[in-house]
């Protein structure tokens, strides 16, 4: 029998790549039925196609382009006000389905939440930073991590105000440096939400209101918060670039990576030598709640603990800062409503020397307060994507 002839590093690419289509095009074939039958049982109309030449490349380069302005919002909004609120079309190559639609919203969010998931898009994005957690996972993961971390959040561990009062002064300080002048006050409510969050998490904050507004350490070294936000910011571009997020990790994400998960690591192993003392000493009847330390009371391993936490600090930090953001923006243009949403604070809580720290309660029941949040909530996004 002849021997075969060596088979050509050529022959073997031209093999593999005719695999991977025959592959993708099964896949695409595959789920296009799947989405006819599925539509055809639920009645669905068609979403609205926008144009997508090239497989969607100057889509995405769009968006890409937007994001870089921090346009991309808009972006977004204008291709629905121009084709509807349910639209379809092609993004590096993958079909690309985004709604606007409030039932649809309700229908992946609440009605029919078990049949939506997040997909792979996020954890493989997401992982280099946060690990497996409640914003990565789905199904039983999810709902282990959802049962593990609810408990945590009762009224009583989160109804501690005495403790935002250091933190809402320091805020109030970097206003009052800028009196006359244009404020900035998103990147100050970022700062203050991390330091409440961290406080409440870990049992100390990362005090960055104290630090100066360039984010650097005396040894041009990141501090915290400015990893924090580098961080995420690779883990959007990630994201925008959908299959191909495996290129987007630059020495600067790996070294803003490192940074969090060495200071999370470093609460956590001090959490855990703290309960292994408190087994032979006496401890006081009542303590300030911290959230690590009820959490090393389930689950004593370090990883498991630090992507649980900095889950929970991304959700404490971002949405809280970019509500009262959206809060503040709204209020600014629509004076009437800041009148007489002061009017009712001071009546509740006083002014000046009258005024005192409130309780998580007396809150509660400054009715026009949560109209005000609920409605600066309504027309914003502060949670991300979900798959079917």
């Amino acid at each position: 029998m002849a021997d075969l002839p060596p088979l050509s590093i050529k022959s073997l690419a031209v093999g593999l790549l005719i695999l991977y289509f025959v592959r993708k095009l099964i896949l695409f074939v595959y789920r296009s039925y799947t989405n006819y039958r599925f539509a055809t049982a639920n009645k669905c109309l068609p979403a609205a196609r926008f144009p997508s030449p090239w497989i969607g490349i100057p889509n995405w380069w769009s968006i890409v382009k937007a994001a870089r302005t921090s346009e991309h919002v808009a972006l977004i909004c204008n291709r629905y006000k121009q084709y509807g609120n349910t639209i379809t079309g092609y993004m590096l190559g993958a079909t690309h389905i985004a709604t606007c639609e409030p039932e649809n919203i309700k229908t992946i969010l609440a009605t029919n939440f078990k049949d939506w998931g997040l997909g792979s898009a996020r954890y493989n994005s997401f992982y280099p930073l946060l690990g497996p957690g409640i914003f990565t996972s789905d199904g039983p993961a999810w709902e282990h991590s959802r049962a593990l971390l609810r408990p945590q959040f009762s009224r009583d561990q989160v109804s501690d105000i005495e403790s935002l009062d250091i933190h809402v002064n320091r805020l109030m300080g970097w206003i009052d440096k800028s009196a006359g002048k244009i404020v900035d006050l998103q990147p100050l409510f970022f700062r203050f939400t991390l330091d409440s969050a961290t406080e409440f998490l870990l049992g100390e904050s990362v005090n960055t209101l104290l630090e100066e507004d360039d984010g650097k350490r005396a040894n041009g070294q990141m501090n915290f918060g400015q990893a924090f936000d580098t961080a995420q910011k690779y883990l959007m571009v990630r994201m925008r670039a959908r299959g191909l997020y495996w290129l987007v990790n630059p020495k600067e994400f790996k070294a803003a990576n490192k940074i969090c998960h060495d200071l999370v690591d470093r609460f956590v192993y001090a959490a855990l030598g703290k309960k292994n003392s408190m087994k032979s000493e006496p401890q006081p009847e009542k303590k300030k709640y911290v959230f690590l330390d009820s959490l090393v009371e389930q689950n004593e391993d370090v990883e498991y603990l630090r992507y649980q936490l900095l889950h929970i600090l991304l959700a404490g930090r971002d949405t809280t800062a970019s509500l009262l953001g959206a809060c503040f923006v709204l209020l600014s243009r629509h004076p009437q409503v800041y009148a007489k949403l002061r009017t009712e604070i001071l009546n509740s809580i006083g002014d000046g020397k009258d005024g005192r720290i409130p309780s998580f309660a007396e809150i509660k029941d400054i009715t026009y307060l949560r109209y005000v949040l609920n409605e600066s909530e309504s027309p914003t996004s502060f949670a991300g994507l979900q798959q079917y």
